[in-house]
């Protein structure tokens, strides 16, 4: 991503990272996010617990009724829709 983005001289790019899941991935997501906003390129990150939505139909989506449960006592568990997501990150985009 960043290869392509200095190579159009992008002004910017959106990351999606993450909060919930395997501490590989969470780790994973983090790095890659902290080495984009290294670049001179900005670079706006969401980080979504789980998203759900636009038939998403894998095991971890299995989760989503429980999960929006928990996301009533914590925001750490509360799932995104893809929709909410996609906002949050043209708004970081076009707006900041």
């Amino acid at each position: 991503m960043l290869t392509l983005a200095k190579t159009h001289q992008t002004k910017a790019m959106g990351f999606i990272g993450g909060i919930l899941g395997p501490s590989s991935f969470v780790r994973g997501k983090a790095a890659i996010a902290t080495k984009l906003r290294q670049s001179s390129i900005r670079t706006e990150v969401v980080a979504p617990t789980i998203v759900y939505g636009d038939d998403r139909n894998d095991a971890m989506s299995k989760f989503v009724p429980l999960l929006k449960f928990f996301g009533l006592f914590s925001k750490k568990f509360k799932p995104v829709h893809v929709d909410d997501v996609t906002e949050e990150l043209l708004h970081k985009l076009v707006i900041s």
